[in-house]
């Protein structure tokens, strides 16, 4: 895991965290705005952050670009009020790197 919290102490997260599935519209495309939707609907219930990209996510259906994309997504349905936690996942140890690398340019924490 990357943190930019690394040796900094313990993480300072309290509260629930929701591990997002990927929606899909008709033509098997993600859907972005079911996303953000229910990102909307769990910061009104309280939640302190989400994952994204993780094993819930059909991580190894998606392609890098929909992977950043979904990222750049939640980041931006959270607007600051919550945590994003980015799942670097992937049998390829390439895809994994770069997935990384990107996402911890604007996420806090990468797995």
């Amino acid at each position: 895991m990357v943190s930019a919290m690394a040796g900094k102490g313990k993480y300072p997260l309290r509260g629930v965290v929701v591990s997002l599935n990927t929606p899909f519209d008709k033509h098997d495309q993600v859907d972005f705005s079911s996303i953000e939707r229910c990102v909307d609907f769990h910061l009104r219930q309280g939640a302190v952050g989400f994952i994204a990209g993780a094993q819930a996510s059909e991580v190894y259906t998606l392609k890098t670009a929909e992977r950043l994309e979904i990222l750049r997504c939640v980041r931006e349905a959270t607007s600051g009020r919550a945590e994003l936690f980015a799942s670097a996942t992937s049998r390829e140890n390439r895809e994994r790197t770069f997935v990384a690398e990107e996402a911890t340019k604007w996420v806090l924490t990468v797995f």
